[in-house]
């Protein structure tokens, strides 16, 4: 009995599956790394400092991504063509495979797609509701209603003792300072000429010792306003208006300048300072308002931005997705329909006479059956061949 041949693999066929081996490994290492680019391009839209120093890249790299798996798409479709101009086995089957799988992917995909842009875009405006905004405009001008009016009382009552200061001989200023200040209840009291040389000091022996100078600007303003009040430190503190101003000092205090008598020159007059931390819970309320009010405009103003940069990413989710499933369909289908148009030109072979069995399908399935099916025929018709080739030659000698 002769040996079985199998169909040898000619350089063109070897040159098809490599290519086909070669859109299989682009492909699936397009699609891991567009799966591990978009979880890091969702998790930067969230944080904002790996947004402002990873996102544009991450977007880049995902948007090189997508153009590379358009170009596998393509490169399919243009195979998918010339098989249809060849007038290729299967390939209508294909073709309507790789549509069925497309269509049963992309357009729940699509659904979600446009679903998740509407409700983002809703979300986001969500977030600038009135109501909220009228609340944190409230909120904030009663966290600065309340400093002021602490600002206001203190204002009077450095008015007050100026008044009785005015009227007291220098030799007793330390005194009678004292005893104001706590009459008053303010934690610490000072009174400077107007070039900022301290006279006397009032308050805890840590402001004896280190006394709260005031700032060069503030007497200057005192001294032509005859009075000077301010919130010092934090953001939160009021805005400047009439004689007021805005520190940045890590404490919230309240600083009253008057004026207790006018000199010829700078160093003649006297002026009273009254300094009062404002109390932790208005001062952390108030920051907290403050804070929460600015982050609220910084929103307001980046809303544009954060809808198009949630759109961006979206789309080209969706993108990466399809591109990715049409993809997958016409490999998924040329997988399938390969066997089927090996059997079909094997057919052909065996109806010219050539019994030659074609290659193993690897599968389990019942194509791997059916051309284990086929091959067990065909070597069969081979065999019966060859059995009547022998007896012919038998029959000859005789």
């Amino acid at each position: 009995m002769e040996a079985l041949q199998v169909h040898p693999v000619d350089s063109e066929k070897r040159e098809k599956r490599a290519i086909t081996r070669a859109l299989r490994v682009a492909l699936i290492a397009s699609v891991v790394l567009a799966v591990i680019l978009l979880t890091l391009l969702a998790t930067a839209s969230g944080n904002t400092q790996l947004f402002a120093g990873h996102y544009p890249v991450l977007l880049w790299v995902t948007v090189g991504i997508a153009v590379v798996l358009l170009g596998l798409v393509l490169e399919l479709l243009r195979r998918l063509l010339l098989r249809y101009r060849r007038g290729l086995f299967g390939t209508r089957l294909m073709a309507r495979m790789a549509g069925s799988f497309v269509l049963m992917t992309v357009l729940p995909v699509a659904l979600v797609f446009f679903v998740a842009v509407q409700f983002v875009g809703r979300s986001i405006e969500s977030w600038f509701d009135v109501p909220l905004e009228r609340a944190l405009d409230s909120g904030l001008v009663l966290a600065r209603a309340s400093l002021d009016s602490q600002l206001s009382e203190l204002t009077k009552k450095a008015r007050s003792m100026a008044v009785e200061l005015a009227d007291t001989p220098p030799a007793l200023l330390g005194p009678t300072l004292s005893r104001l200040r706590d009459q008053a209840g303010v934690q610490e009291g000072l009174v400077v000429t107007g070039t900022g040389r301290i006279v006397t000091a009032s308050g805890s022996q840590y402001a004896r010792l280190v006394p709260d100078l005031p700032p060069s600007e503030a007497l200057r303003q005192a001294r032509a306003m005859r009075l000077f009040a301010r919130v010092e430190g934090g953001e939160s503190a009021s805005a400047p208006a009439a004689g007021r101003a805005v520190d940045a000092e890590p404490d919230l205090k309240l600083r009253v300048i008057a004026v207790i008598s006018d000199g010829q020159r700078h160093d003649d007059q006297r002026l009273l300072q009254l300094v009062e931390p404002v109390p932790s819970v208005l001062a952390s309320n108030a920051e907290a308002v403050q804070q929460g009010y600015r982050d609220f405009q910084e929103l307001s103003l980046a809303r544009a931005g954060l809808k198009r940069i949630f759109r961006v990413t979206l789309t080209l989710t969706f993108l990466l997705t399809m591109f990715s499933a049409v993809a997958g369909a016409f490999l998924l289908a040329g997988w399938l329909t390969g066997p089927l148009s090996e059997l079909a030109a094997a057919t052909r072979s065996v109806a010219g006479g050539d019994f030659r069995p074609v290659r193993d399908y690897a599968g389990r399935d019942e194509l791997g059956v059916l051309t284990r099916s086929f091959n067990a025929m065909t070597r069969q018709l081979q065999e019966a061949r060859s059995q009547v080739e022998r007896n012919q030659r038998e029959l000859e000698q005789a």
